[in-house]
């Protein structure tokens, strides 16, 4: 018994012709951006601060006013206390920080993608800025660099 032989019309053949090169092009566009973010990224970790010096950065100093008889009556500029470790900290003051600043710090690697979309959208459906999707580690490397 002679084979069975179908005929494939030019058009389908064309047809997937353009859809395998629509997804060789989508691939290689994904590889082309996920190289400049990799590049974007790596760039900015090697130019974080270095944490060992975090204990040392500059501060504005103060003016404490006093009296004849070195009473304070006031203080003028930013007002410090001595450095405490981690846990010198209340448990309570740690839960409530994550709570209010970066309710998922303990399920990203310091950039949350979904809370950066989230605050995108809103400014952009707002037309200003009116959130914001730092996490507490981006705003750690932003204060100190």
């Amino acid at each position: 018994m002679p084979k069975k032989r179908t005929i494939t019309s030019p058009r389908k053949k064309k047809a997937h012709n353009t859809h395998i090169r629509r997804w060789i092009w989508y691939g290689l566009t994904a590889c082309v951006w996920g190289i400049l973010l990799f590049l974007y990224l790596g760039w900015h970790a090697l130019h974080l601060p270095d944490i060992k010096n975090l204990e040392t950065s500059v501060r504005r100093p103060s003016v404490v006013f006093l009296t004849q008889d070195r009473r304070e009556i006031g203080v003028y500029g930013d007002v410090y206390g001595e450095t405490i470790t981690l846990k010198q900290v209340p448990k309570s003051l740690k839960e409530a920080l994550m709570a209010t600043e970066d309710r998922d710090f303990y399920d990203h690697w310091g950039i949350d993608l979904k809370a950066l979309f989230r605050a995108m959208v809103r400014n952009v459906m707002a037309g200003r800025y009116v959130q914001g999707g730092s996490t507490l580690t981006q705003q750690l490397a932003k204060t100190f660099s």
